[in-house]
């Protein structure tokens, strides 16, 4: 039978990266491994507004979409607790190797999004074989001896909410961080003292085809304002020379749940670039 992988994480205390091996045929998954992550998980807490407790979230204690992605041969994950980013090398689809952990800049991270298509070009050298065509660099053909250099974005729910980004060297799995300050989302303060954290937290970090970035809002202005039945898509246009953002590049377009209560929560794109949404 062919095999491929499968990785979740535990988001415990002691967080780990668990490894399943999958079975193509009949989707059989086979538990593999448990690597440390080095970092802690958490769960998202808050209140009904009247100082009553919000019962944890038990099926998804991130509220969110995107904790751990992969990215060539990269894996990353978030750690809530401690408020970084792990990464991983794919040695073989069921062996992983820890490379690091990144501040993710802001407070509880749930989610994440990589691009690629960036190139070191300090990488490139000229040549009279293996050439390839590298459009609009004055540089004509090249030995491909260049490292992809994708783009990384995580999302902190955390405080007022923010996104910070990162470099992703697709080698060796190493994040840099880009030179900006996190961008702020102005949240109201989304935290466990201010109602409903879970339900109001932001969920999803993601790139359009086009390589901007989107985020949903499940409540516009935080936990105040819960419940109001709208939150938004927020879209921020990317500098394509270093992967930049500001608030100044931000659309806002609300979105009202189709039950009056439900908030837009996880999404993707189609073959056609259209967005398909899932309320929660």
């Amino acid at each position: 039978a062919d095999y491929s992988s499968v990785y979740t994480m535990t988001n415990q205390p002691m967080n780990e990266i668990l490894v399943y091996s999958r079975n193509t045929c009949n989707g059989t998954l086979t538990f593999e491994t448990a690597v440390a992550t080095n970092g802690t998980g958490s769960i998202l807490s808050g209140s009904n507004g009247d100082g009553i407790d919000l019962p944890r979230p038990v099926d998804d204690p991130l509220a969110s979409t995107g904790s751990i992605i992969t990215a060539a041969d990269c894996l990353l994950a978030v750690n809530a607790g401690s408020n970084d980013i792990s990464t991983f090398h794919i040695v073989s689809p069921t062996v992983i190797q820890l490379v690091d952990t990144y501040s993710s800049d802001g407070d509880f991270p749930v989610s994440l999004a990589e691009r690629e298509g960036m190139l070191d070009l300090s990488l490139l050298c000229t040549c009279s074989c293996s050439h390839v065509h590298v459009p609009n660099s004055p540089i004509a053909c090249v030995r491909v001896l260049y490292y992809p250099i994708g783009l990384v974005y995580v999302l902190n729910a955390g405080g007022n909410g923010s996104m910070q980004g990162f470099h992703l060297t697709l080698e060796t799995c190493e994040l840099t961080p880009i030179e900006q300050d996190p961008i702020v989302l102005d949240q109201g303060s989304v935290t466990p003292s201010n109602p409903a954290f879970f339900p109001a937290s932001p969920a999803q970090i993601g790139f359009t085809p086009e390589g901007n970035i989107v985020v949903t809002i499940k409540v516009n202005g935080g936990g105040q304002n819960f419940p109001s039945g709208e939150g938004s898509l927020n879209v921020y246009s990317i500098n394509p020379e270093n992967g930049t953002t500001t608030n100044e590049f931000l659309t806002q377009t609300n979105v009202t749940g189709a039950t009056g209560s439900s908030v837009p929560f996880s999404f993707d794109f189609d073959d056609k670039g259209n967005l398909l949404l899932v309320e929660a």
